[in-house]
Formats: structure tokens, sequence, C-alpha cells
């Protein structure tokens, strides 16, 4: 696709623009750390134009600044790591503070008092760091090297230990190429609402969101949660910032190898297995690695190597009762339990390298290569081999980094990333499917094939200038993204549906008999989305000390996601609708501008203030405030469904047919379709390249804008002893311009089906003009009639639009003790996650959810969303005991998420009854009882009906040898390290431990499905009774049963 001059022009202008600023600003990077603070003598007076001169103890990397008149100082953009703080001053003896952590993100207080004497003295103190910081205004959290190395974490992803900050919360994986990235979720959202940076590379999935690339778990130094109300130098997220850094190498050659294992001996029978009756599923998991680094040049030249591998191999069960269904489909490739291997590579090196004093770099190379073959397939299964795929995911990552302190009071970081991902999911078997009642389905898997590339260049440059009481901080971020693949939103050749399961069809004479099959479907097709994206932003921020008591943190960001948007001047579906007179088509389309727009604003101005108080000037207590607007993006997996009826070719079906009702009908094209013989070809002459009368039309709104959030908050932080603080805060959320599919052609039941109340009688003179097609008659039949197109030239029409809201609250509390052989840290959430529809914030929807734009905001749509937890309640910690043992818990309890019972028939007449609730006022224990009788389900829930709020269950049932018990849907779960250390000399350490997951073995369990609905209540099998363990996604869910694993790891 080539550009217009226009957009040539306009992009070269910002390029241009972009390739200035990083000249000109000559960093306020996420990667680093700043420390602040006052020089005092013993009488409390302030002391000018000391020297403080800051230390890497690793590297011996030194800055120096000279406090001002006010006693102050600052150093900022330290790489994290444990540094010296030596003061001098003449008149005054030498202080030196020792071993003073700084975590990444930090802004640290650090106040230090003189003593009288000679310079030629030296005053060692402490080097603990303060609690508090009382200089920022933003929520976040350090998950530090400590918590790193000690912390249980199954499957060494580092996004699953996030689950340690206070707001965070453990979700499934929420698509087929996210099934073994690890998911977290912040601020009411799902997880793909996360921006993740790492060594300031942008690491974000512009397709789906969340995190695009996992590290190497032992290359990870540390990371940064920021929760809310992060900086103006963060962007492109509304539901939380997270920033790590991979280690360096120092002065000291340092390494270490790890192994771990488990298996199936070492876990106790899930849920499933125990109802089922059936013994635990082989499973082995093996993961070895290690790290070295060390000097190559003292004090200049340094390298870091860490590699990783992971081996697992487990299967997963048949379903029981689908055993004998599928050993009866002949030509069946029958195992009893599908193979889901699972091979990880994981490579990080780095290499330091200070030029000189002022100036210095690093490089960073990490890979990611790995196989999960049919991890597509359900758990349990009800299919066979054929209904597997093959995954593959291969992943790059370079960053350059250039710090140049360029004077005491300016220093300036230019960072380059480039990043690689390609995402392959293919089919065991192509082109074929088949169907059966129960959910058996053997062949293509509906997921496959699809592909994902994404490749990105990034140029981001920060600096910072100390002026006065000011701490400015201005940059700009500029990432040219190439995405490409292909999706099929459907499955891809044959689909047959038999109207009977295969043992009553082998039953009643076999497969080779007429008039087996219900419904009969081809499609093909092309649907790819290539697209070409230039993400610019600009950014400046003010941390200005008003006082030494008071900061404000002042903040604009600047963000545009150029060529965001796919052109629409092409879509089969609006070229249709231009042909309409009718409203809706004519506001869709009227405008010829916004079918051509590809940048969805240009005016994302976001401003961020938030004040820091220190009532006492003690650096002991914190009051903290402020309000923001945060951006964030368009993800390609919701704009390229219109895109696909852009490109010459389109995915549609060709043949669509389906038995008539009654008797069996010789006439019928399907009567004669037998397993194995000849299969209906499309038409003759039939073009792709044009949309077929009835097929799904797919378009993006036009006036479609970027979902952002406007976010305030009030708290505290107060240091009650040296090693315990307590914090408390109050967040209020708004989101606003939210992703939801609307269907904007639906069956317009209300007038045209008689057995709607208020509809049309069939008698009525006006019937068959505004009801063309009779009961399938849908909203814009009249019109294309009336534009000589003919009835049902187009059918459901899916519209993506930025139309839905969403609010969240929390109030958390948190304690936080530190010493030198304890970490504990303990939070409390109370929080309320509310949207139309009941989706998380700012979420993905889904053509899965669709509904009519009048549904959408209709009563009852406005409720809790499907990750709303009432409480929740953390803890963590390290704990050093005598003997060389330690112990490190994770407790995790929330109250149950809710979700929606749905009947699976169509009360509101828009044809679809996916999301259809039962009716206001109907007792749910009857429709549980009537649970698979359709007709008493009808019975109980009239058409037309006002249906109950979306997202009021959070209990189910299990039923079990005919009884039936309720049980709470909250989440419980303890996790524990054990570990024994082993000193041999100073040099080298060995450290045995056993990991114990889900300690307790608590059965957490889900009700409602990935997307927050529970199974039909026309499934006697499974409606409102559990559908996965705790967190379904793609992939393992979050809940686990009792798990434990062996590791040691070697130090030197």
């Amino acid at each position: 696709m080539f550009l217009s001059r226009i957009e040539m022009v306009r992009s070269a202008v910002l390029l241009v623009c972009a390739v200035a600023f990083v000249a000109l600003s000559v960093p306020a990077q996420v990667t680093t750390a700043t420390v602040t603070g006052r020089v005092l003598d013993a009488q409390g007076a302030v002391v000018p134009g000391a020297k403080v001169t800051v230390t890497n103890r690793g590297t011996s990397a030194e800055r120096s600044v000279v406090t001002n008149s006010n006693g102050e100082y600052t150093v900022t953009s330290l790489p994290p790591g444990r540094y010296n703080i030596a003061v001098e001053a003449e008149s005054f003896s030498r202080t030196l503070a020792e071993d003073v952590e700084l975590n990444v993100g930090a802004r640290v207080t650090y106040n230090i008092e003189l003593k009288a004497g000679s310079i030629t003295e030296t005053v060692t103190v402490t080097g603990d760091v303060p609690l508090v910081e009382t200089t920022r205004s933003e929520i976040g959290t350090a998950v530090t090297p400590k918590e790193i190395e000690n912390l249980p974490l199954l499957n060494r992803t580092f996004a699953g230990l996030s689950v340690i900050a206070p707001e965070a919360r453990p979700v499934g994986t929420f698509d087929p190429t996210k099934t073994r990235v690890g998911t977290v979720a912040f601020n009411g959202g799902d997880g793909r609402q996360v921006n993740v940076n790492v060594d300031g590379g942008d690491n974000k999935d512009n397709v789906v969101g969340s995190l695009l690339q996992n590290f190497s778990y032992e290359s990870i130094q540390e990371f940064q949660i920021q929760q809310h109300r992060w900086s103006a130098d963060q962007g492109r997220a509304v539901g939380g910032v997270v920033n790590v850094v991979t280690k360096s190498g120092t002065n000291s050659l340092r390494g270490s190898f790890f192994a771990n294992f488990r298996d199936d001996a070492l876990q106790t029978r899930d849920f499933f297995d125990k109802q089922n009756n059936r013994d635990n599923p082989s499973f082995s998991r093996q993961e070895i690695g290690g790290s070295f680094g060390g000097p190559i040049i003292k004090d200049r030249l340094f390298y870091f190597v860490a590699l990783e591998r992971f081996r697992e191999r487990q299967n997963v069960p048949v379903l029981a009762s689908a055993v004998a269904e599928l050993q009866a489909i002949p030509g069946i490739d029958f195992v009893p339990e599908i193979p889901t291997p699972y091979d990880d590579t994981l490579l990080t090196a780095k290499v330091d390298h200070r030029l000189n004093d002022k100036q210095a770099l690093f490089y960073r190379f990490s890979y990611q290569g790995n196989e999960s073959p049919n991890d597509q397939v359900t758990n349990p299964a009800r299919t066979d081999l054929s209904g597997g795929n093959q995954t593959t995911n291969t992943l790059y990552s370079f960053v350059g980094n250039h710090t140049y302190n360029i004077t005491p009071s300016v220093l300036n970081q230019f960072t380059f990333h480039f990043q690689d991902f390609v995402n392959e999911i293919l089919p065991n078997r192509e082109g074929l499917t088949l169907n059966f009642p129960g959910g058996i389905t053997i062949g293509q898997n509906a997921n496959t094939p699809q592909s994902t590339k994404e490749r990105k260049f990034q140029f981001r440059n920060d600096t910072t200038w100390l002026t006065g009481d000011h701490t400015l901080k201005f940059g700009v971020n500029y990432i040219h993204t190439i995405l490409g693949g292909y999706f099929y939103f459907g499955t891809r050749g044959y689909n047959l549906t038999f109207r009977q399961s295969p043992t009553q069809i082998v039953a009643e004479g076999g497969f080779n008999r007429p008039d087996l099959l219900q419904s009969l479907t081809y499609s093909d097709g092309a649907s790819s989305h290539d697209q070409k994206i230039d993400q610019l932003a600009f950014y400046v921020q003010d941390d200005w000390k008003i006082t030494p008591k008071l900061t404000l943190n002042i903040g604009l960001r600047w963000d545009a996601n150029i060529g965001n948007l796919f052109k629409q001047d092409q879509n089969r579906t609006m070229l249709i609708l231009q042909q309409v007179n009718h409203p809706l088509a004519r506001a869709l389309t009227g405008d010829p501008d916004k079918l051509t727009r590809t940048t969805p604003s240009w005016k994302e101005f976001q401003p961020r203030v938030g004040f820091a108080y220190d009532p006492w000037g003690d650096a002991k207590t914190v009051i903290r405030g402020g309000y923001g607007i945060f951006y964030d993006q368009l993800f390609q997996n919701l704009t390229l469904f219109s895109a696909t009826q852009s490109e010459p070719q389109i995915f549609q079906t060709a043949i669509n047919l389906t038995r008539p009702a009654g008797d069996p009908d010789p006439t019928s094209p399907l009567y004669n379709v037998r397993l194995g013989g000849p299969l209906p070809q499309p038409p003759p002459g039939f073009n792709f390249s044009n949309l077929v009368p009835g097929a799904v039309g797919r378009i993006n709104d036009p006036d479609n804008e970027e979902p952002y959030i406007q976010k305030f908050s009030i708290g505290f932080q107060r240091e009650l002893t040296n090693n315990l603080s307590l914090s408390s805060d109050y967040v209020h959320t708004l989101g606003l311009h939210e992703p939801r599919f609307l269907n904007i052609n639906p069956l317009i039941s209300g007038v045209c089906n008689p057995a709607f109340p208020g509809a049309l009688p069939a008698n009525d003179p006006t019937y068959p003009t505004r009801c063309p097609r009779g009961t399938s008659t849908r909203l814009l039949d009249p019109a294309f009639v009336a534009a000589g197109l003919g009835a049902n030239r187009v059918g459901q029409i899916n519209m993506f639009a930025t139309t839905n809201r969403s609010l969240f609250d929390s109030w958390t509390t948190t304690l936080k003790y530190r010493t030198a052989r304890y970490i504990v840290n303990a939070s409390y959430v109370l929080a309320s996650s509310r949207a139309w529809g009941g989706q998380p914030t700012a979420s993905y929807s889904g053509n899965g959810i669709v509904v009519t734009p009048e549904q959408q905001f209709a009563d009852g749509e406005f409720g809790p969303t499907r990750m709303d937890e009432r409480h929740r309640f953390v803890m963590s910690g390290v704990i050093n005991l005598p003997y060389g043992f330690s112990l490190s818990p994770i407790m995790q309890l929330a109250s149950a998420r809710p979700y929606s019972p749905v009947l699976g028939i169509d009360i509101d007449g828009d044809g679809l009854a996916t999301l259809d609730r039962p009716c206001a006022g109907v007792d749910l224990g009857a429709v549980f009882a009537a649970r698979g009788n359709t007709t008493a389900l009808r019975a109980l829930n009239p058409l037309g009906c006002r249906q109950t709020s979306v997202n009021t269950q959070r209990n189910g049932f299990v039923v079990t040898n005919g009884g039936v018990e309720e049980r709470s849907g909250r989440f419980f779960n303890v996790d524990l390290r054990v570990t024994k250390n082993w000193r041999f000399g100073e040099r080298f350490g060995l450290s045995t431990y056993m990991d114990l997951y889900n300690v307790f073995n608590t059965e957490n369990l889900s009700y409602g499905s990935r997307i927050g609905l529970s199974a039909p209540a026309t499934s006697s099998s499974q409606f409102l009774q559990p559908l996965s363990l705790f967190g379904p996604g793609f992939g393992p869910p979050v809940g686990r049963p009792f798990t434990a694993q062996l590791g040691a790891r070697f130090t030197f």
C-alpha cells in the first residue's frame, strides 16, 4: 500500500521534528533512579556548597554535584544498584553513607548530617534507605533484587511476580499468541492495558496488548510497577506501567547456575480430575540455566550473559464422556491424552561501557524462541490429534543506550531499540472440521491458521536539567512499527455439523447414510493485516520543590499513533452502505475524509499534576495526590476485521447450507452429503473479491478515538519506625472511549416477529414493506430493498466502536517492613470496577460479545466488571532464619469475581443468544433447575423481557452424584519457598529450595468463561458450574492444585 503524497509529507515532517528534537535534547529514563536530599549541620542548619559524590559499588562509576543555597542536592538517572554517598564541606568531617540501595524508578530522599571536624576525617553512617519518598506523588511498587531471587515464581515469567503489588490481579492469558507469556492486570483491566519497558525499550504488543517478549528471569535485576498516575515520560497505557532493568557486569567476576524440576508425582489431582475420577495427567518440567558477568577492563568495560532453557511435557486428558464418541468416528486419530509439550529458550547478553567520567554506553541483546504444540486444545479435550496445532514464537530484542552527563546539572540519555516478533499457529489438519453435539470437534482447530509479525524501531531521547528548585525532564519517543500476518475469523475450509452424536449415528446404521448433517459451510479467501504505525510522543515534566516540604510534580505529554487506523474507502460493507438511503448508512459513509482517516487523533494532550507534602520536614511522612489524563492505543486486533474486507480478496463463506426443519428433504443439498464422500463446491465463477449476499459485514466506526482515562488520587505514607511504614491511597478512575463491538444490523424481532410484545401482526398492511424477510428481517433490509440491492444484501454488521465507559475506585492500605534479615509487605485493597457491559477498563471487547447500540446502554447493562474484586489481601516476604534457612511466602486472598448467567436463547430479538441473561425477577434457582430444557427456559423467560443486570453472580454450583453444593468463587492461594543456603568460603554459595504452590490445595474455580459468561442454561452439564480452574484463558489457567518444585542455585 502506497502512502498519499500528503501523508508522505506529513510523515516526513514528523520524522524530521523527532530527529531534530533528539539532536537538540541534550534523561529521565524509566530504567534509572534518583537520589535527592539536604545536607545539614549538627544544629539543623543547611550547608550550601557541599560536594556530594555518588559512587556505584559494583563499577566504581561516580557522579558529583554541589548543594545549592538551600543545602539541597539531586543526582538523577542513576542505574539501579548499590551506592556509596560521600559528602565533603569545609570545616566538616567527610561523611560516607555506605551501601545505599537505589531501586528502579525510585526517587529516594536521603538527608545527610555533617559533623564539625577536619575534612581528612571520615564519619561512616548507615546506608539504610528511607521507606518514604517525600518528593513524588506517583503510586507504585518496586520488586527488589532480593525479592526476585527469593520469592517463589512458577514457570519463571517475571510478570507473574507482579501479583505482590497491592492492586495487581492474576488473570488468564487473553489471546492464542499469549499462552505462555504470563499476564497481570491493574486498575480494573484484564492485562492488555499495561505498558512494559525493558531497559528503556518498548515491549508492548501493538496487536493484542500487554507485554510482547519474555526475558530470561536470571537476567532481570529488578522491576518497578507504576500502578497509578505515572509521570509524563510514560504513556500508551491506562492500566499501569512496568519498567524492567536487566543485570550488568561489575568489577567482580560473578555467576550462577540453577536447575528446577517438577513432575506429576509432585502435584495433586485438580478439581476436574477428581470429578471425572481420572488419574493425574502425566507431567514433567525441567528448567535449567545460569549467568556470568564481570569486567573486560576494570572500571571501564563489563559484560553479562544469561541463558535459560525450559522443557515441559504434559498431556491434556480427553473428557471421559467424549471417549466413546470420538472412537465412533471413522478414521479417528484417537489418543486418551493429547500431548502438549513446551520448549523455550531465553538468552540475554549485555555489555556496559564507561567511556569516561561523563559518558557511558550499554548494549543488550535478548532472544526468545519457543514451541508449544496443541496449546489451543481445551482442557479437558473433546477432540483427537487432528484438532491440535503447531505454535512457534521467535523474538529478538536489541537495545543501545548512551548516557551523557553534559554538566553536573544537565544529563542526556538516548536509546535505540529494535525488536522482532514472529508467531505462527498452524493446524495439524487443514481444510475440514467435523462438529457433533456435546462439543465434540475433530479436524482443523478453529484458532488456526494464524500468524502475527511485529517489527519495531524505537528512538528515544530523554533529558534532565537541574535548575534552581526545578528538576526538569523533557524528551521524545518515536516508534516505527511494521505489522503483518493473517487471521481467519472463522473456520477456514469445510465445516460440517452433524445432527446426532457419533454413537447415535453408528447405532442407527453408520456414517454412510443420508441426512446426517445439520449444516455445512465452506469459507476461504485472504485475511492479511499488513500495517505500518508511527508512534510519536513528546513530554515535559517538572518536579518543582517549592519549599523543602512541598514538591509539585507537573507534566504534559502529547501522543500520536500515526497510521493506527485502516482506511475504509474500499471496505466492501462501506461501499454497499454508500448505496443505501438510511440515516445510519448516511451517518457512517457521509464524510469521505473519515473513511480515509488513518490517525485516531492529533490532539492527545495529557496534563498531569501532583503534589507531595512532607508536613514535618523529617522525610518520614508524605501526603500525596494529583490528577492526570492517560491515553492508551487501539490494538490492531480490533481494527483488522474491517481491514480484511478492504483487501483485494475477502475471507468469507462461499457455501452456507442448513437442513430444513421437519422431515428429511431428499432435494436438500445436504441430504446426500456423506463423510468421506464428495463435498459441495462453490458456485461456478464465485468471486472472493465481492461480499456475498447475507455475509457478515465488518467495519470500524469512522468516529473512533483512542481510549483514555482520567485519574485522581489522594493518600499518605508514614514511616512508623525506622523499618516500618504505612501507606493508604484512594484512587478514582474514569475510562472513556473504550472499545465495544456493536451489531448495527440486528434482527428487528420487536417489529417483525409477532411473538414479541408490540410487534407488527403478520396481517398488517405495512408488514411486507417493513419486514421483507418476515421474522428474519434485519434493520437495514427495507433500505436494501429500496436501493435495489435485495433484502439480506448484508447480514449482521459488526462495527468496532469506542463508545464504552468504565469506572474504577480503589482504596489501598499497605504495610512495609524492611530490615537486613526481613522483607515483609502486606496490603489490603477495597475496590469497585464497573463498566457498561461488565467488561474491564479499556478492554479488548470482541465480536463474541457484540451488542446492539440500543442494548449497550440499556437498563441493567452497567455493573461490576468481570475483573471486579471488592476485597483483596496480599502478603509477601523474605524471612531469613538461623542456620542459613529462609522462608519466602506469597499469600493472596480475594473476593469472588462476578460473571453473567446466560440462557443460550435469544431473548431480546437481535438474532444472537450469546449475552442474553435471565429475565429480571426470575428466580435463578428455577433457571438452574430447568437447565437443559429449552421449552422450560423459554417459559420462564418470555421474549422481550427486561433482563437481569450484568455480572450478578459470584458463586456457582458443584453437582456430584446428583447432589448440588453451592461454592464460593473467591480466590485463596499461598505459595512458599523454603530455602537452605550454604556458603563455601567468601566467593561460593549454594541454595537448595523447595517451592510449594497452593500450599493448602484450595480448589480455586471459575464459573465464568474467559469473557465473563456462564455456560448457557441450555447446557445441563455446565450452567452455573465450574468451567475451569481460576483464571481461564488461552493456555494454563491461574489456579492449580498443590504443586511442589525442587531446585538449586549455585552462585560465585
